[in-house]
């Protein structure tokens, strides 16, 4: 039985292939040979769905042909559910041969047809709401005019393996390095940090800035994680580029972007996030290691002071922490040492004089390893409990949960990964706002440096106020306590306070203030500064195919969902409060006016540093879709 299956689904693949090749790409809706026009939610139907279906007819008539070869009694019922197994629209959204075939079926069959299987191994290795709102198709026609583009997309898996602080490093690394190579190719343009080259008159010109930003990504990548780099490496010749011109040359577009790939690496290695492991060893030492010498006051398994953050125990696995199964594990604060790491945009004074308000404003167990008083006093004669005051807060998480739905759920995993929230933003602005290459350079640029300085920000403060999250607390002070919440995958249920877990998981690092309120808001506020006069509604939204949820996974939402965002404001708004939605935060940690405010202003900052450097690029004013290409 095991070897007819593959059988069947070979006899499968060869069918669909042949359908999907004479679907083609839509076909003209007039005498003019207009293409007609398809809505967003068109596009996600025709990219996840409908190639399954095909599927699904196609197994069903190899299936009887089988039949009738073999004989009576051959398809039991048993056997026919086994051998339709892998169509089930649920368990088939997320195949690989699938989504190659909607591929083809929107007229991309150059790239399905010529682009090894590896290839589309790491594209679709992201899980389909990720796919909605990264591949749109009106993003590939832009594909030639942003080359980075796919770059950038490529490499998403890979980043988002690590961690958020990690994340955010990993991107701005990349990002000044595409920028000081098509700084060479410029006349205005200025590099941040080592020489500030510039090659002849009749070089710098569009193309050579494009095939310069390519080979800086590339190299970056090959140099970093080889494993992103190889499948960049087999598109580049689709996009007129050479992957083994790898020489660091200033005299080349090639060759500059592979010099300051190497020179980018370079400079941030003794940033201070320890990314060899060589700040505390000389040998065998581990990336990413703290060398602060944080320890938590709290062990996993007893909250000893209620106040203070508690390292969880996961399932291994859960968070990119391994692959081989069987055990648990502890939780390692994440990267304690970030708010030491040196800041790109933002000056160091600019760093230490942000400050989180104190959280706590009552009576507190505080540890001797620990200054009195620095997570917040009560007035003079007021004895509250800060225990007293948590479970306040932590009833009004519970509560939340109950208001779950899934609109709300589906915007909470959105915004937890902001890769994908943040980062697509900015791409489905690409097309309204017909950017050029050297505009989405600028802007990327400015968009990874204000998450990167905006972590440092905002892990200096995690650590100093170290504060205690919600599962810990509730598990701990509610532990014998039956109340209603929200159950992942089971809705409304009676639980017993050391069951309740979020929506989310409870991400390893500290309560307050808020990292993801930090970097929406800000973002947000960059956005305002560099789109000014440009109206977003209609123009930006979030995607989220039936069944496509991380966490109830086939289950929810029950229909394809649609979110339009109406202003940067309201995106910024949504997603501090998501993180109350699904339990991962108590309420004064996305407070606007305690831990929410904290990075106010590092937006318009760094959008006046991108502007110095880069000479007058950024001109989206009272832009609504009309043309405006740099020139050479």
């Amino acid at each position: 039985m095991a070897g007819l299956r593959p059988a069947v689904a070979a006899l499968f693949l060869l069918l669909v292939a042949a359908a999907s090749l004479r679907c083609g790409a839509e076909g003209p809706d007039d005498e003019k040979g207009e293409a007609r026009p398809k809505s967003p939610l068109g596009d996600i139907v025709d990219l996840l769905f409908p190639p399954l279906h095909a599927a699904g007819q196609a197994a069903e008539t190899l299936l009887e042909t089988a039949g009738n070869m073999l004989g009576e009694g051959f398809l039991t019922p048993e056997v026919s559910d086994y051998m339709m197994g892998p169509f089930d629209p649920l368990e088939a959204a997320e195949s690989l041969q699938g989504k190659l075939q909607a591929l083809t079926r929107l007229g991309l069959a150059e790239f399905t047809d010529r682009v090894p299987r590896a290839f589309w191994e790491d594209v679709f290795s992201m899980p389909s709401v990720m796919l909605a709102n990264t591949l749109d198709v009106e993003i590939f026609q832009y594909f030639k005019e942003i080359p980075t583009l796919m770059c950038l997309a490529l490499v998403a898996p890979h980043i988002l393996r690590y961690e958020p602080p990690v994340q955010n490093a990993h991107v701005l690394m990349q990002n000044v390095a595409i920028f000081h190579a098509v700084a060479a190719f410029t006349d205005d343009w200025h590099v941040f940090f080592g020489p500030d080259r510039r090659a002849p008159k009749y070089m710098r010109t569009h193309h050579n800035r494009q095939e310069a930003g390519v080979h800086a990504c590339y190299e970056f990548y090959k140099i970093l994680i080889p494993r992103a780099a190889e499948a960049f490496a087999q598109v580049m010749p689709l996009l007129g580029y050479n992957p083994l011109n790898t020489e660091p040359d200033e005299n080349t577009p090639a060759g500059m972007g592979n010099l300051v790939a190497r020179e980018s690496i370079e400079w941030f290695k003794d940033d201070g996030y320890n990314r060899n492991g060589t700040m505390l060893h000389e040998y065998n030492g581990l990336p990413y290691e703290d060398w602060t010498g944080y320890k938590p006051v709290n062990d996993p398994h007893e909250l000893v002071y209620p106040t203070y953050w508690q390292p969880l125990i996961e399932e291994q696995g859960v968070g990119g922490s391994g692959d081989r199964y069987g055990y648990n594990v502890v939780q390692q604060h994440i990267t304690p040492q970030a708010g030491r790491v040196r800041p790109f945009f933002l000056t160091q004074q600019q760093v230490d004089s942000r400050r989180s308000p104190p959280i706590f404003n009552c009576v507190q167990d505080t540890p001797h390893k620990r200054d009195p008083g620095h997570q917040g006093e009560p007035p003079g004669g007021d004895d509250t409990s800060c225990v007293d005051v948590l479970k306040e807060r932590a009833w009004k998480v519970i509560e939340e949960s109950l208001e779950l739905d899934e609109k709300k759920k589906a915007i909470g995993e959105y915004f937890d990964n902001k890769l994908l929230s943040l980062g697509t933003i900015l791409t489905q602005l690409i097309k309204p706002l017909d950017m050029t290459f050297e505009e989405f350079t600028v802007i990327d640029l400015g968009y990874t440096g204000l998450l990167h300085d905006a972590t440092i920000v905002a892990w200096k403060e995690k650590i100093f106020h170290e504060a205690v999250r919600p599962q810990s607390f509730i598990q701990h002070f509610f532990h014998d306590e039956m109340f209603h919440a929200y159950v992942p995958k089971e809705g409304v249920k009676p639980i017993m306070g050391r069951d309740w877990k979020p929506y989310l998981r409870t991400m390893p690092h500290t309560e307050y203030p808020s990292g993801s309120t930090c970097f929406c808001r800000e973002t947000m506020e960059f956005a305002k500064i560099a789109f000014d006069g440009f109206d977003i509604n209609g123009k930006l939204r979030a995607y989220f195919p039936k069944g496509s949820s991380l966490v109830e996974t086939g289950m929810s939402p029950t229909t394809d969902l649609i979110v339009e965002w109406e202003s940067f404001d309201q995106i910024a708004a949504v997603c501090a409060k998501s993180r109350v939605w699904t339990g991962v935060h108590f309420e004064p940690a996305i407070d606007p006016q305690l831990g929410g405010k904290l990075c106010d202003g590092i937006g318009a900052i760094v959008f006046e540093r991108i502007k110095e450097h880069s000479g007058n690029t950024l001109d989206f004013k009272d832009r609504q879709g009309g043309s405006k290409k740099y020139a050479d």
